[in-house]
């Protein structure tokens, strides 16, 4: 995902990559989360486990980098890594 035309103090939805759970045992998805948070842009909400509210706080140094999800096998916890990349830009001061 890239967004282009941030505005600083603006709340914008970005969404994480699906879980796919290839194992063939069933198993329950405990949470989801952006690992790496730049400069310039705060989490401030997950809805579900496929969403992040981000709050731009100013100027954004960087990419959202890393989804990290969380799950339960039996009665075993895990923890699981996924690339992904999200691209928050400042746009023009809207008037």
């Amino acid at each position: 995902m890239t967004s282009p035309h941030a505005q600083v103090g603006k709340e914008y939805w970005v969404a994480l990559p699906t879980a796919d759970n290839v194992s063939g045992q069933p198993l329950t998805l405990l949470r989801g989360e952006i690992a790496q948070v730049p400069d310039g842009l705060d989490i401030v909400a997950y809805k579900a486990f496929w969403a992040a509210r981000v709050r731009v706080t100013g100027k954004v140094t960087g990419e959202l980098t890393g989804c990290r999800y969380y799950y339960r096998q039996d009665d075993t916890e895990y923890r699981q890594n996924v690339a992904c990349i999200s691209r928050i830009r400042l746009g023009p001061p809207l008037d």
